[in-house]
């Protein structure tokens, strides 16, 4: 198998399984659960802080997405993505 099926194989499980509780709590008004976005605006408000813990989460996460490979983290210096 190649990365990007291993990456299918692996990923595509856990995206399909979040899209269902995600749909569910959004469409279904007795669901017991909020979506994500509720559950984090819920976790700022409780505790201030977690804004900069979201901050940090997102601006890693743009960094991931913008360079396509993590290896910047371990000080190589290679700019192509990953095959």
């Amino acid at each position: 198998m190649t990365r990007a099926e291993w990456g299918a194989a692996i990923y595509g499980p856990i995206f399909t399984v979040w899209l269902v509780f995600e749909l569910t709590s959004v469409f279904w008004k007795g669901c017991p659960w909020p979506t994500l976005s509720r559950l984090c605006w819920d976790m700022e408000d409780a505790w201030p802080p977690m804004q900069v813990v979201f901050l940090v989460f997102l601006a890693c996460l743009l960094v991931h997405i913008i360079s396509g490979t993590p290896l910047w983290l371990f000080g190589r210096n290679e700019r192509t993505r990953p095959h």
